[in-house]
């Protein structure tokens, strides 16, 4: 694994609000405002999110491979019945492999008993690459 997103983006433990913008603010709800305010990755009713991603995996990619001359694969671990995030997951797969970038969509429930047919598509899926 060498890049970890959440769905409140990548860069979710780098918006630490420091001590001087705490002090300074009155209303709590100022403190999210600032917070989600710069997180233009995340993609929690975020305008514009799924470019934004693209783009920036899509750099990550090229980057990663002419460093290392290996491509990357996208394992996009859908949680069942989140409909926030299955809905785009398939534009997400679509534009990434449009941009040479292989992905698999992982949908799976909070259930332990699908491990093992887990592990033989991500297999499957490396073998691939």
């Amino acid at each position: 694994m060498v890049f970890f997103d959440t769905w409140v983006g990548f860069n979710y433990y780098s918006q630490i609000i420091d001590e001087k913008n705490f002090s300074a603010t009155k209303e709590s709800i100022d403190l999210l405002v600032h917070r989600f305010g710069k997180n233009i990755y995340g993609d929690h009713s975020v305008p514009n999110f799924l470019e934004r991603k693209v783009k920036h995996i899509e750099t990550f990619s090229r980057d990663y491979e002419k460093k290392t001359g290996k491509k990357i694969g996208v394992i996009n671990h859908i949680i069942k019945f989140c409909d926030h995030m299955s809905i785009m997951s398939s534009h997400l797969k679509n534009q990434l492999q449009e941009k040479g970038i292989y992905v698999l969509n992982l949908e799976r429930d909070y259930s332990r008993a699908n491990r093992g047919q887990l592990s033989t598509r991500i297999e499957a899926f490396l073998e691939m690459m």
